[in-house]
């Protein structure tokens, strides 16, 4: 394993050009410690043009340090309280030389003119693939050789049939050597990590310089390069760095509504991600290079600062994204490590102090908070597990971003070095990425003639939303003529993502029946399945891109609805649970106002009918934010004054509830009304921190409105069990945030749902421990109660999660409207 020299002396601004040796880019390296003056370092900015930037620094302020924060941490009956970890910061540079001032970053705009500059060249085409939710276009800069930038149809074509190879093809043909492969380079999936961009846009300036050593390099790739794939988050970062230059930017992670788009690839419901999912259509990547940030680990709880592949040993290969067990051909980790041999390679080189542990046993990431090292991953849908299914070599690189670990100039320079040596490598690893690729798909080709069916006889919105996105992911789906509906071949080259889709099995929180409803049909537990694929032929055309619905409108006497927004919820973006909430208001027409604890204090609860309280920690909601060693305090700029809800706060709350106001609470939201906090309703926490994934419940009250539309759901067999209902609990326990959380109803509480049981993806344990034994009141999912003359709903489900729960979000949306 690679560890670092000691801090001292440390290397900093890597004053040097970047040009292409061989098939990459190369350079001469002269020693760069740390004497280099400032005008060397001035001229090293002005040959960065577009990307690295120049500007006075502004130091950043001192902080008093904080009281240590304590978090009891339930689980079954067991409470442990633990204190948040205090590690010392590792400062080896100015804390001031992380990142210029915003004004000097690229905005979207920015990025979109460099674009078409280089589109000037006849070396590079730009393409638009969509746009965002607030209507910004999300481009690929594509740079080849000119004939396949005037004419990339034979390109594409190719690279299809290759990711796409059927029985009746050459399984023995290779790739010709006279047609480039496409390879894919991603940025900007968080918009708060800043270099990914500057360096990306780097990448392709230089990649498209007419010198001879590109010429040979792009005889063997063609280089597609996103590289602002959020334009949103990147502009709501830019924001908030003009006001706090050191800021985490922590409410900046993801889109309009706080999804991190590539991190919620499968399903495909938001526009920046089917934006991606149409240029992976048009030219079928063999090589994905996913680039990341990391502000938590590197440069704090790890001496290094730059991290490269192999993120996890062979023999947990897909854990820590969810794959389950032979999800993956295991060639796919063996890429993982030439790659992060050659990525180290330039990282030494290039004097940087880089983690990397060819066997992958690097123990990166690490809890960020002592007591908690065992708690599991959440699973994930991302974009790099998908292309994993397709056999395309997939990995990702992150560089601390935390001030005081390295320079701007590093930030941006690994990842320029990075991408030279994956395309050195790639432009040699021609035929093994290619083979990977064709071997997995014509693998998935062969075996019985099983079938998943998805019948007729259910809501055709449903039906539709699910072929697209089964067609958008280039998975074969047949009208099954005799029987209605659509079957889809087992035996097709995106077999395994046809079974993570349709299998609630094998898919778990990922399937499409768990997140829509949606009733499958296997043949291998289900004979009608295959009758209905006798005589099933025409395969169905793709649908237009459907990424969202457009939002409904409000009906008479729709309630007065207030969502808190303020520290402790707010803080919470990365994970996105606000933006869900406001999401499913806009999409059910239903208006809403985002209030703050000031407007509480104030009394503005008086205007609104409902109180919406998103997941978030509980603690910060009533007493603010605090500085800790994560995300708010030194060295990170404080985003805004600590401001909780506070007593005041809280009663006004109390009084809310007490004159007729239904308050919600989902998760955190809900524990804050518990006796914990502010006992709106006895109610208590029997457990949390169980971890993320799929839970079924119990529906206790099935006439209650709160279930409308939600009268039961599909097994994993297809037979169809009233009362029983899919949902979500999730926590980033590793960082110590709360959630997955059960309830323990009390006197006069009302239990409408009960956990039933937790449905872990086969093979992967990201859960932590069992549901809490004893009486069912103990554990309670959705409870309602009574106090003065309002009302009070508790979520312990999160049923807005992510992109996962366009059929539970239903929960909340009836909650809102109901009439209590």
């Amino acid at each position: 394993m690679d560890r670092a020299r000691p801090a001292a002396p440390h290397r900093g601004s890597h004053a040097r050009d970047h040009r292409f040796g061989r098939h990459g880019f190369t350079g001469d390296r002269a020693d760069h410690g740390g004497g280099r003056s400032r005008c060397a370092l001035r001229g090293r900015r002005r040959r960065l043009a577009h990307a690295v930037v120049r500007g006075p620094r502004c130091l950043l302020r001192s902080r008093r340090d904080v009281s240590e924060r304590h978090r009891r941490i339930v689980t079954g009956t067991r409470h442990t309280v633990i204190p948040e970890e205090r590690t010392p910061l590792t400062t080896n540079v100015e804390l001031s030389s992380i990142q210029p001032p915003a004004d000097e970053l690229l905005d979207h705009a920015d990025v979109h003119r460099a674009a078409e500059r280089l589109a000037r060249s006849p070396r590079v085409r730009v393409e638009e693939l969509g746009h965002s939710h607030e209507g910004r276009v999300v481009n690929a800069i594509v740079v080849g050789r000119p004939d396949v930038v005037a004419d990339p149809g034979p390109v594409q074509e190719l690279a299809r049939c290759w990711s796409l190879p059927f029985p009746q093809d050459d399984g023995d043909a290779t790739w010709p050597e006279d047609t480039p492969i496409p390879v894919l380079f991603v940025a900007s999936n968080y918009g708060n990590e800043a270099a990914q961009t500057e360096a990306l846009v780097q990448i392709a300036q230089r990649v498209a310089e007419d010198t001879p050593e590109n010429q040979r390099l792009l005889d063997r790739l063609v280089v597609l390069i996103v590289p602002l794939l959020n334009p949103d988050g990147r502009e709501r970062a830019l924001e908030t760095w003009r006001r706090h230059p050191a800021a985490t930017a922590v409410t900046a992670y993801g889109n309009h509504y706080d999804v991190q788009v590539a991190r919620e690839y499968l399903h495909l419901l938001e526009p920046e991600t089917a934006a991606l999912a149409e240029l992976v259509r048009r030219w079928h990547p063999v090589l994905v290079w996913e680039v990341h940030e990391d502000s938590i680990n590197l440069g704090r709880q790890f001496d290094e600062t730059c991290l490269c592949p192999p993120m996890s040993p062979a023999d947990r290969i897909g854990s820590w994204i969810a794959n389950g067990p032979g999800d993956n051909d295991p060639r796919l980790w063996h890429q993982e490590v030439k790659y992060g041999a050659a990525i180290a390679a330039a990282w030494r080189a290039g004097g940087y102090r880089l983690l990397h542990d060819p066997d992958g046993r690097h123990g990166w990431p690490r809890s960020a908070v002592p007591g908690l090292e065992q708690r599991p991953k959440q699973p994930e849908t991302r974009f790099t597990r998908a292309m994993l299914l397709r056999g395309v070599t997939t990995f990702i690189t992150e560089s601390a971003r935390r001030p005081g670990t390295q320079t701007w100039e590093e930030r941006v320079g690994q990842k320029v070095d990075a991408g030279a040596a994956i395309l050195t490598t790639a432009a040699d690893d021609v035929a093994t990425l290619t083979r990977i690729v064709r071997d997995v798909g014509e693998a998935a080709t062969t075996g019985p003639d099983e079938v998943f069916w998805i019948p007729a006889d259910q809501d055709p919105g449903v039906v539709e939303r699910a072929v697209s996105i089964l067609r958008a992911h280039d998975i074969q789906v047949l009208a099954a003529d005799a029987s209605g509906g659509y079957v889809v071949p087992h035996s097709q080259p995106r077999r395994g993502t046809a079974e993570v889709l349709l299998s609630l099995d094998h898919g778990r929180h990922q399937s499409l029946v768990a997140t829509l409803g949606l009733h499958v049909l296997d043949s291998r537990l289900d004979r009608r399945a295959a009758e209905a694929a006798d005589g099933a032929a025409a395969e169905v055309d793709d649908p237009p891109p459907t990424p969202h619905t457009a939002p409904r409108v409000a009906a008479a006497g729709t309630p007065r609805v207030a969502v808190y927004a303020g520290q402790g919820v707010k803080d919470f973006a990365a994970e996105g649970h606000l933006g869900s909430v406001r999401r499913l208001l806009d999409r059910t027409g239903l208006p809403f106002v985002l209030l703050e604890a000031d407007a509480v204090r104030a009394g503005q609860l008086d205007e609104f009918d409902v109180l919406v309280v998103p997941k978030g920690d509980p603690d910060a909601v009533l007493e603010g934010s605090r500085p800790g060693p994560l995300w708010y305090g030194p060295p990170w700029d404080q985003e805004e004054e600590t401001r909780g809800l506070g007593a005041d706060g809280a009663a006004a709350i109390g009084a809310f509830v007490d004159r007729g106001g239904h308050y919600i609470g989902v998760d955190g939201g809900a524990v804050l009304a518990t006796r914990r906090h502010l006992a709106l309703i006895d109610c208590d926490v029997s457990a949390d921190y169980l971890g993320t994934g799929l839970v079924e419940l119990t529906v206790d009250a099935p006439d209650d409105p709160l279930f409308d539309g939600l009268t039961g759901s599909w097994d994993e067999a297809g037979s169809w069990r009233d009362g029983l209902i899919h949902a979500m609990i999730d926590c980033e326990a590793w960082l110590g945030e709360p959630g997955a959380t059960v309830l323990s109803a009390g006197q006069g509480v009302q239990q409408l749902a009960t956990f039933s049981r937790l449905l872990p993806v086969r093979g992967v344990a990201h859960f932590a421990g069992a549901l809490p034994e004893g009486p069912a009141q103990r554990r309670a999912a959705i409870v309602r109660g009574r106090r003065g003359a309002g009302t009070v709903t508790l979520f312990a489900v999160n049923p807005t999660y992510r992109s996962l729960s366009p059929l539970s979000a239903r929960l909340l949306a009836n909650a809102v409207r109901a009439p209590f």
